[in-house]
């Protein structure tokens, strides 16, 4: 979608981050009056972005507390450290439910509260179809679903799979056709 925007795209993980990724290294000044942050070169990309930017915090709620409030500034403010992000830049947030039991423990309410628009994204076998074949998956595969389109997505949330048994998604679909 950001592709067919014309918009770069930049993914950041904030559960694979620490704090100071997001907010920059501090390092005392040359005087040792105060201390400047050094950001990486993934946030000075950010700042420094000239085209129209997309940036995703995917996977927001498994980061940890300390980390989502890291990326508060970004999401709330519109900077990074001292720096402003420029207006061209669009931050969004993806993550898995609570409920889904994919290692999200939430996120932040002071960010959800912030958020501009909330998505829920159901699965959608015309959607997945359509997908399928711009991305040449097995036609065995894309028809068997349209035939029987309640597989696509048999994901049961009070169900245990800590003993790593598969479950039918659409990710399981593409390898499927991999394979």
């Amino acid at each position: 979608a950001a592709a067919a925007a014309g918009y770069e795209y930049i993914v950041i993980y904030p559960a694979l981050m620490d704090p100071t990724d997001m907010l920059g290294l501090p390092v005392p000044t040359a005087d040792h009056s105060r201390v400047d942050r050094l950001l990486d070169d993934m946030m000075m990309r950010i700042v420094e972005a000239k085209s129209p930017t997309l940036i995703l915090l995917d996977e927001l709620g498994q980061a940890s507390p300390a980390m989502q409030a890291s990326c508060a500034p970004l999401l709330l403010a519109r900077r990074i450290g001292k720096h402003h992000i420029p207006n061209h830049v669009v931050v969004c947030a993806a993550s898995n439910r609570r409920r889904d039991r994919a290692g999200a423990g939430g996120i932040l309410t002071h960010l959800i509260s912030r958020m501009a628009c909330v998505l829920t994204l159901e699965p959608s076998v015309q959607d997945w179809a359509d997908w399928a074949t711009r991305a040449h998956l097995r036609p065995e595969v894309i028809s068997f679903l349209r035939w029987r389109p309640k597989l696509l997505h048999q994901y049961d949330p009070e169900k245990s799979y800590a003993d790593t048994e598969p479950y039918a998604c659409p990710r399981s679909w593409h390898h499927a056709s991999k394979l």
